[in-house]
């Protein structure tokens, strides 16, 4: 019997956990109920915990020192902090503490400065907002270095500045024509280069019977056919795509070429996390928030989520963000045979996603059911499995 690596004896433990839970006390006093084995959600402020659902321990917005004045408090979904967004009369933007939502807050800035929140900025003096939710870059310095001329620190280029570079000098088999800057500052635009078109890559690739090396000049006759779809290697020396490491800078229909990635053109592309409105699919929710809009940095490579708003309260009855479920009113439509059991009850686990100890037939992760390792103690013998004895 194989053993699986140590992340799947988290369920393991957590079994044997709430096993010793219901055995006998020390003192031999059988009754569970003298002696509860608290946990977040089951409604009972235990030890450790501030408050637990809907029971707030006799608090309220106005009792917790936090300058409220009225509202509704509720409990977060550690039961070891509060959820204020239902509070009001505070004052916590300008308190000097970064609170739920915000950036910053007065001369807090959260261990930011221009030269890091992507902007940029290579100086000056940073800023919090009135609003505590957006950065005042009025005293920041040195911006929007590709356009400036100047070869700066991560740059190939800068417009009309190749930094001595032509076509027949940047290694892509050229003999002529004219090289210009990429948009970002950061790649060459040879669209006006000529006479390309020869192997840039270790001669030896070259219809080696080596795999399907791309972006090297011309296809090469290892590949099945022109596509990106079929490439192999496209980060060896000469390619085009060098620095990559998952050959997503490769042009779909022709892979001896590397896409050229435009941040500004409204298309994500290649290690680009965004542009523009483009957000490779992601949105507020998946980045953990209740709603919102997002949007993209100026350079491409992250995702601005100061337009995302609303935490998620797991135990509020409501499923929000990345949650599945929040408590075991709301599964949020699901139950055992949706997932594909034969039947049983579906469960809510403490951070509000499914769980399915409850469901009969195979209880283990379905994927875990014939994938290689012999899986033990999930309801049915795995596919795995020599045979249905513990050995």
């Amino acid at each position: 019997m194989t053993i699986r690596p140590m992340d799947r004896l988290l369920l393991a433990s957590l079994a044997a956990a709430l096993i010793s839970g219901c055995g006998p006390s020390k003192g031999g006093n059988d009754n569970n109920t003298n002696h509860h084995v608290g946990f977040c959600g089951d409604g009972i402020v235990s030890l450790g915990e501030l408050c637990d659902g809907a029971n707030l321990n006799g608090q309220s917005c106005t009792t917790i020192g936090q300058s409220f004045t009225g509202g509704n408090l509720a409990c977060g979904s550690s039961c070891t902090s509060w959820n204020t967004t239902g509070c009001t009369g505070g004052a916590l933007c300008g308190n000097g503490s970064i609170d739920q939502g915000e950036l910053c807050d007065g001369a807090n800035l959260n261990g930011q400065s221009c030269t890091t929140i992507g902007q940029g900025f290579t100086g000056g003096t940073l800023g919090c907002s009135s609003t505590c939710a957006s950065w005042s870059t009025t005293g920041c310095t040195g911006g929007a270095l590709c356009g400036n001329g100047v070869i700066d620190t991560g740059e190939l280029c800068d417009g009309a500045n190749l930094n001595g570079q032509s076509c027949t000098t940047i290694g892509q088999g050229f003999t002529g024509g004219n090289l210009a800057c990429g948009s970002t500052c950061a790649s060459w635009n040879t669209s006006g280069c000529t006479g390309g078109g020869s192997w840039t890559c270790d001669p030896s690739y070259y219809g080696g019977g080596d795999g399907c090396d791309c972006g090297c000049g011309v296809v090469d006759p290892d590949c099945a056919g022109s596509s990106s779809s079929v490439c192999e290697y496209c980060n060896e020396y000469g390619s085009c795509d060098e620095e990559g490491t998952d050959c997503s800078n490769i042009d779909p229909a022709n892979n001896a070429l590397c896409i050229t990635v435009q941040c500004g053109n409204g298309v994500a592309q290649g290690a680009e996390v965004c542009d523009g409105a483009d957000y490779k699919g992601e949105t507020c929710e998946s980045q953990g928030f209740i709603t919102g809009s997002l949007a993209c940095s100026v350079t491409c490579d992250a995702l601005v989520t100061t337009g995302c708003s609303g935490t998620p309260v797991c135990g509020n009855g409501v499923i929000e963000g990345l949650e599945t479920c929040d408590g075991s009113s709301n599964l949020g439509g699901q139950t055992c045979t949706s997932l594909g059991y034969s039947g049983g009850t579906l469960g809510c686990g403490l951070g509000c996603s499914l769980t399915t100890f409850g469901c009969n037939g195979w209880t283990c992760d379905p994927t875990f059911d014939g994938d290689g390792y012999g899986d033990c103690g999930c309801g049915l013998v795995d596919s795995d499995c020599y045979g249905a004895s513990s050995a």
